[in-house]
């Protein structure tokens, strides 16, 4: 696919009609509607960006949750509806999708691969199409899951680290959400209703951005300091238990504890 520089000056990858199809889940007439009333702007035509599979996916539950496409064509046209500013919100670009269904990588992966469509709804996520490919990264790292977890004594144990954290990372990147719209996009959206401002402010949409890309990169770094920190506890307990069950060193300890009896023994006699 072709490439265009953007904003910051990095390389960014171009999706065609058929990749936003699939990341957003919508039919080809759906997107060719919001291409039309200039919500979505392919440029140059044909070549979308991955904001567009934001933009195509808001902008498809709204009209699913009752919207009428007159409503919407409006307010695109007045400039009430702008969502330009979305490309920046977006921390992670999911890659290319794998050139196999779900299912064919399914099968290629192993027995406990039969597991993987309840981990993604132990995660909170919708189970795979296993008609449909899933992207290359998420193979890889399902793989890594797989692979590491073989040992475990049953299945059950995929689906407890699944929920472990599943369940810790939705709390913390909804209530992160929450907590940046709260701070920063709803005082936006009430001076853009009293009509203050006619757009959304610049310094908004990059605090918002940062925020949304630090996230992910947060989460990494404190897990790795909890980690390092559950492993050093625990591995201390581990060396402690097998070094007090060596022979020799209860000998040792039996001979310090003789000699420190032998010493408190002399200073009490002088």
């Amino acid at each position: 696919m072709p490439s265009e520089p953007d904003y910051d000056g990095l390389v960014v990858r171009t999706f065609s009609a058929e990749d936003i199809r699939a990341e957003a889940g919508v039919a080809q007439d759906r997107l060719d509607w919001l291409v039309s009333i200039g919500i979505v702007k392919p440029d140059p035509p044909g070549a979308f960006r991955f904001g567009d599979v934001f933009r195509v996916k808001l902008l498809s539950a709204l009209l699913d949750a009752g919207l009428s496409e007159a409503v919407l064509e409006r307010a695109v046209t007045e400039g009430s509806l702008n969502l330009d500013h979305v490309d920046a919100y977006l921390p992670l670009e999911p890659g290319p999708r794998s050139t196999r269904t779900f299912a064919e990588f399914e099968a290629s992966a192993g027995p406990s691969a039969s597991v993987l469509p309840a981990v993604y709804e132990v995660l909170g996520l919708p189970r795979p199409d296993p008609a449909a490919p899933i992207h290359v990264a998420e193979e890889a790292m399902l793989e890594r899951f797989l692979e590491g977890w073989r040992l475990a004594s049953d299945e059950d144990v995929l689906l407890r680290a699944a929920r472990l954290l599943g369940e810790g990372t939705r709390v913390a990147s909804m209530g992160w959400v929450e907590l940046v719209i709260e701070q920063m996009g709803i005082p936006a959206q009430k001076r853009l209703l009293k009509g203050e401002i006619d757009r959304f402010p610049r310094d908004v949409t990059l605090a918002v951005a940062t925020l949304v890309r630090l996230a992910p990169e947060m989460f990494a770094w404190i897990s790795q300091r909890y980690v390092d920190q559950q492993l050093v506890g625990t591995m201390v307990d581990g060396v402690e238990r097998v070094l007090a069950s060596r022979t020799w060193l209860r000998c040792r300890r039996r001979r310090a504890r003789r000699r420190s009896s032998s010493w408190t023994s002399r200073g009490t006699r002088d």
